[in-house]
């Protein structure tokens, strides 16, 4: 699409110098153009009008082609070379590359937010908090060092402040240096490692996430209003610095029935991020 004229142009319109169009070097009309040209040169890749091994054209080429300039031909190139299409060797230019022999589906996720899915008005209500030091099976559990130290806070979170009945039961378990958030934790809805970071000037830079089913703690059963045979939704995170330090370790249950997670998915060509689902 075009500015608000919603007028789609051909590969051929774009190439051909007849074309009406504002005076080169405009840099709105570069910015317009600048889709279409990813598109036009990413589909003759494709095609083969640019077999793998040769060179793209010239920036100089290509800009005199689609009438902009070489800074928005320079931008279409790196969006190209994101793709994995081309790749720039020195002295050789943009180079084309073999095209992906499969379409890889990635999940897009904005912020660490976005991952948690959490409403910010959910309460966690710290119903335990103590320093504890790692048994064998706990550390099996969460993938911890044994005999490692922890702050373990525990408790229920709840819909809104005043529900009585609560959602789900959380466990963190925090590293030991950052443990004095336990001062500060609850009087705030945020999250616990966002509160880490601002207390200590830290950035979490990795969440992983595991998601996995088990049959509901015998006492966990009564405070969630579940049958004895319920099954449980374990979402497990750890959150883990720049270095690789790991500062927190969480793990909630939901009962299944209360639990949804969504995720969207996009088809992009991409060599190296897969998602198995």
């Amino acid at each position: 699409m075009i500015g608000s004229s919603h007028v789609f142009m051909t590969t051929s319109e774009i190439a051909d110098p007849s074309v009406p169009r504002r005076a080169k070097g405009d840099g709105a009309t570069s910015v317009r153009l600048f889709p279409q040209i990813v598109s036009v040169l990413r589909e003759e890749i494709l095609r083969g009008v640019f077999p793998v091994g040769t060179q793209l054209p010239a920036e100089n080429a290509l800009a005199a082609r689609f009438k902009v300039s070489r800074h928005t031909i320079r931008e279409a190139l790196r969006e190209l070379r994101g793709d994995g299409l081309i790749a720039s060797r020195q002295g050789s230019g943009s180079v084309v590359e073999g095209a992906p022999t499969d379409q890889s589906y990635v999940q897009e996720v904005g912020s660490i937010n976005d991952l948690i899915h959490q409403a910010p008005s959910v309460i966690f209500r710290v119903d335990s908090s103590k320093i504890i030091t790692a048994s064998e099976q706990l550390a099996q559990e969460l993938d911890i060092p044994a005999a490692s130290r922890w702050l373990q806070m525990q408790g229920f979170r709840y819909v809104k402040e005043g529900d009585a009945a609560p959602t789900c039961w959380t466990e963190i378990f925090v590293h030991p240096d950052y443990a004095g958030v336990a001062r500060i934790q609850g009087r705030t809805p945020r999250a616990v490692y966002e509160l880490i970071e601002d207390l200590y000037a830290v950035k979490v830079n990795l969440v992983d996430q595991q998601l996995s089913g088990q049959p509901m703690p015998a006492e966990l059963v009564g405070p969630l209003g579940v049958s004895k045979t319920a099954t449980a939704i374990n979402i497990l995170r750890k959150y883990f610095l720049t270095s690789g330090k790991i500062i927190e370790v969480a793990r909630t249950l939901y009962p299944a029935e209360r639990f949804r997670y969504s995720m969207r998915i996009s088809r992009k060509l991409h060599k190296n991020v897969r998602l198995s689902v």
